[in-house]
């Protein structure tokens, strides 16, 4: 007859290597999921060049292309906040209306900003290490 503190012994390591197990699956999918996203934003980011004029013509028509088809792509993976901003964005670079070129740089600083906090959010230890913020996002260009 098997006694109860026998089973105990060889359940709880077997269990213990299956909760082990999962949480490492978890962290893995959580990782992968990040970095899909992060590689996603840096594409959405760098097709914004197309809005400014030191861009060619059909350099600028193409990032345009490319942005507003990254766009489509993040109502699958961005949040609310990150698509009403970068059609608030839209709306400010629309040739139908004239925005200051500092109203337009704050409408990207915002949506970077809202990046970094989605990104940063995700990741347990980097959470609230920023205190950047929209008006801190400054597009520069090589001189």
């Amino acid at each position: 007859m098997i006694e109860w503190f026998d089973v105990l012994k060889l359940s709880v390591p077997v269990f213990l290597a299956f909760l082990g197990w999962l949480l490492n699956e978890h962290s893995k999918r959580q990782w992968e999921r990040y970095k899909r996203k992060e590689e996603r934003y840096v594409a959405l980011l760098e097709s914004l060049k197309g809005f400014y004029a030191s861009a060619g013509p059909t350099t600028a028509r193409d990032d345009k292309e490319r942005f507003l088809q990254q766009l489509s792509v993040g109502w699958l993976y961005c949040p609310d906040s990150i698509i009403r901003q970068i059609y608030i964005f839209l709306n400010h670079v629309s040739t139908d209306v004239r925005k200051s070129d500092e109203e337009k740089e704050k409408a990207v600083g915002e949506i970077v900003s809202l990046m970094r906090k989605d990104l940063l959010g995700k990741r347990f230890f980097l959470r609230g290490r920023t205190r950047l913020n929209a008006s801190d996002y400054r597009h520069l260009k090589a001189t």
